[in-house]
């Protein structure tokens, strides 16, 4: 089962990217690879102020190496993804058993916000990875105190704020502190070497500090946001978090307080439930033994967790990748709970888990026989086998709920990367009319978009070039032939100005991320737009009317 995860992962490795974050941080990085400046962060033209460098350079850095496409750039995530993984692992086995960790890896990887990261990819993968690890090689530094965990801490820390700012250094500080404290040696906090490793921190985030020093500290002028006087020294050490949690700058996304505990229902799929019932017993058997340190047990799991949990749910911009940072901690709580376990309460995790695995089962069944059916003989062919294999599997293994849910689960991810995510990607129409483009051999150079109408991230990367944007007036004033990439409304305007056009490729254009009846009933899907169009116009001509 873990071999077939592997192989939904790795597909997932090769789908075209998603609009728009993942796209849009790729066309970030690209921009960085056509110009070879890797100080600036560019957003088509405009100066970007939001996240640090590091994803863009890993993935600038990977196109360098496998080209533009999006196997490069989720490459650097995926091997975050890995790194994630192992550190989990490590921190288990030093807090409770090899076996503890075997487990906790496991639930890790077959989580479904974290095996989403590494197909949807945005900064999380790279910065879980970089928490867990920091959270790792932290508490071995602050029992050891050995120069090689110094420095390793301070390299998790650094490469996490790098990739999201202050979150990553908060977090496991937060995660220290508690460990520490529930040890009752606050003491320890004086040792001169805790200043040391600050001070590597420091060194290591040097780059990333004098990148944004050129980039806007040196530039007031430069207007962000509709403001001007901006620091990018400042954004990184509290701008971005606290606009984030106050809702200025990007707005809101609600104020549900429950927003992230419905959330993690569905996101830490098939082990949410266990995971809160596991945080809530560990918080639970402290409370009764007021607090007295135990060696087999560890507090700042589940405090980390709640505390963090709190914090989040006060925000004013909420999204669900922001929970993806915990799912580590969950893991290893959820696994030293599921072995630690007597008979009583291995029979109610069996029920637990067989209840959440039928529905699982269900949602795979609609996936494949409804929603995303097969297309050939061929591929019902194989889900076909898949399905038989499955039951057998089943059959042979019915009383060991842990294989069950490793089986459901495989099978989830498989159906997703092999089946459902290239089936919506044909609903996006930015890599649809790249690839329309790349096989009849347009001239990438004369494609342009038009000024004030829907662009596609997607479809610069699968060009591998950032493209241009024109107003109408420039296109009718031109005395060369373009192509133009635009929506309804630009089709409507490139007729209306006397323009002999031609449409030479078409594509319905729906939010793939956000499923609606559009994107999920058969059929609906693709048929009534809302159309992208590619559209070659020659200047030179008046439209006949």
């Amino acid at each position: 089962m873990l071999v077939a995860i592997g192989a939904a992962y790795i597909r997932g490795l090769f789908i075209p990217l998603l609009n728009n974050d993942s796209a849009h941080h790729a066309n970030i990085a690209l921009t960085m690879y056509e110009t070879g400046d890797f100080v600036s962060l560019i957003d088509r033209g405009v100066d970007y102020l939001d996240k640090p460098h590091l994803l863009f350079w890993l993935s600038a850095l990977s196109y360098k190496v496998f080209g533009v496409n999006a196997f490069a750039f989720r490459f650097p995530s995926f091997l975050f993804s890995i790194l994630a993984g192992y550190a989990t692992y490590s921190l288990a086995s030093i807090l409770y058993s090899k076996k503890v960790g075997i487990l906790s890896a496991t639930i890790l990887i077959t989580s479904y916000g974290f095996f989403l990261a590494n197909t949807d990819v945005r900064m999380d993968a790279i910065l879980t990875g970089c928490i867990i690890f920091s959270i790792w090689q932290l508490i071995i530094f602050a029992e050891q105190k050995t120069r090689l965990s110094l420095f390793l801490s301070a390299l998790g820390l650094a490469l996490g704020f790098a990739t999201k700012g202050a979150v990553g250094i908060v977090v496991p500080s937060l995660a220290v502190f508690f460990y520490v404290a529930y040890r009752r040696n606050l003491q320890s906090f004086l040792n001169v070497q805790w200043l040391l490793l600050g001070l590597v921190v420091m060194l290591l985030l040097l780059p990333v500090f004098y990148c944004f020093y050129l980039q806007f500290d040196l530039h007031p002028e430069k207007v962000i946001r509709g403001t001007s006087g901006n620091s990018g020294i400042n954004f990184l050490l509290l701008g971005q978090s606290v606009q984030r949690y106050s809702g200025t700058g990007w707005g809101t996304t609600g104020t549900d307080p429950f927003f992230f505990v419905h959330t993690f229902l569905w996101a830490f799929l098939p082990w949410s439930i266990l995971a809160i019932v596991a945080v809530w017993r560990s918080l639970q058997r402290h409370v009764q033994t007021r607090f007295i340190y135990s060696p087999v047990r560890h507090l700042f799991i589940p405090a980390t967790i709640v505390v963090l949990f709190i914090i989040l749910s006060g925000s004013h911009f909420k999204l669900p990748h922001y929970l993806n940072i915990l799912f580590p901690l969950f893991a290893i709580s959820t696994a030293s709970f599921i072995k630690g376990r007597g008979k009583n309460w291995k029979m109610r995790i069996r029920i637990i888990q067989y209840v959440v695995v039928s529905i699982i089962f269900l949602i795979t069944i609609i996936l494949n026989l409804w929603l995303f059916p097969p297309s050939s003989s061929s591929d019902l062919t194989v889900i076909v086998a898949l399905a038989i294999l499955l039951l057998a599997l089943i059959i042979i293994y019915r009383k060991q709920y842990l294989v069950i849910t490793l089986i459901a689960i495989a099978m989830l991810f498989l159906t997703l990367n092999f089946t459902v995510f290239p089936g919506a990607l044909e609903l996006q129409a930015g890599n649809v009319l790249a690839q329309k483009v790349k096989e009849t051999g347009m001239s990438r150079n004369s494609i342009h978009y038009l000024k004030g109408h829907e662009m596609s991230n997607s479809f610069d990367f699968h060009l591998g070039r950032t493209i241009r944007t024109l107003p109408i007036q420039t296109v009718v004033d031109s005395h060369e032939e373009r192509i133009i990439y635009t929506d309804e409304e630009g089709r409507k305007e490139i007729e209306a100005s006397g323009l002999s056009n031609e449409v030479v490729g078409r594509a319905v254009n729906l939010k793939i991320t956000r499923p609606s009846t559009l994107v999920l009933d058969p059929e609906k899907r693709g048929k009534s737009g809302p159309w992208h169009y590619l559209i070659r116009v020659n200047p030179t001509t008046s439209a006949s009317f």
